[in-house]
C-alpha cells in the first residue's frame, strides 16, 4: 500500500472516530428528550368591508349574438315490452 493511500485511511478513520466521540452522548439507545414549544397565538381576524361597484360598460353600434342550434336526435337501445 502506499503512502498517499495509508494516510488518507488514517485521516478518514481518525475523523470517523472523532466524530463518533464528538457525537456520543451516553444516551445509547434512549430516546433522546424533546423540549415543548409553546405554539404561537393564532392571527387575530381583522374585519373587512367588500362594496360591489358596477363598472360602466359602453357599446358603440348595435351588438350581434349568433347561436347555431343543430338537429337534435334521439337513440333507443331497447324497446320496452
Amino acid at each position: 500500500m502506499n503512502v498517499k493511500k495509508l494516510l488518507s485511511l488514517s485521516l478518514g478513520l481518525f475523523i470517523l472516530g472523532t466524530a463518533a466521540v464528538l457525537l456520543g452522548t451516553g444516551t445509547v439507545g434512549a430516546s433522546p428528550r424533546l423540549h415543548s414549544v409553546a405554539a404561537a397565538p393564532p392571527t387575530p381576524s381583522i374585519p373587512v368591508a367588500v362594496t360591489n361597484t358596477p363598472l360602466s360598460v359602453s357599446i358603440n353600434g348595435t351588438p350581434t349574438v349568433n347561436a347555431n342550434v343543430g338537429t337534435p336526435s334521439v337513440n333507443i337501445l331497447a324497446h320496452p315490452m
